[in-house]
């Protein structure tokens, strides 16, 4: 079964998730451009408050990447996934490529849009999501909680695919030496 076969679940999770995030980028568009609760204009504004950008100077500026770093993690899986297509020397630069500059992406558009310093964004009792927040921003608080179950069917498409990259490792190192592929 392939993973693009409308039969399959997890062509289910990644729709909702591509869906989710092309009405999430609209979205964040025009609360940035003042379609928002406040009717405001948000432009930079939120990189010139008070602290902003880099709360904390150079050392809260480094400790953003330990968090950060994580939402890298897993990439290394598109090797695994490369045996699964048709000539990987070819498609697996441009995967590569695409994740880093979607995640770069996706990561600026919630610091433009939301301040460092908007409520329970992050503090030690609670931690909404910058998605949730942009949602709420717009007037869609119905949304916001949507939102909320497209992360957790992303939690669970993850732990799908770790099973599926765990199965594919192991499969691999169980083959006989003269059974696996080698492309050149």
């Amino acid at each position: 079964m392939s993973l693009m076969d409308p039969t399959n679940s997890s062509y289910w999770l990644a729709s909702l998730k591509v869906a989710t995030i092309l009405v999430y980028i609209i979205l964040g568009i025009l609360v940035n451009v003042g379609v928002n609760t406040d009717h405001k204009y948000i432009g930079g504004s939120n990189w010139r408050i008070e602290g902003a950008p880099f709360r904390g100077g150079f050392g809260g500026f480094a400790r953003v990447f330990v968090t950060a770093s994580f939402a890298y993690g897993g990439t290394e899986s598109l090797g695994v996934t490369a045996g699964e297509t048709k000539n990987p020397s070819r498609n697996m630069p441009r995967v590569v490529k695409a994740v880093f500059w979607r995640r770069c992406f996706h990561e600026l558009t919630g610091d433009f849009l939301v301040p460092w310093d908007y409520p329970n964004l992050s503090n030690k009792s609670t931690t909404t999501s910058p998605f949730t927040i942009i949602f709420e921003k717009a007037g869609f608080t119905v949304v916001a909680s949507f939102m909320n179950t497209v992360i957790l069917t992303s939690v669970l498409s993850a732990g799908n695919h770790a099973l599926f990259a765990g199965t594919q490792v192991l499969y691999s190192i169980a083959m006989p030496p003269q059974d696996k592929k080698i492309w050149h």
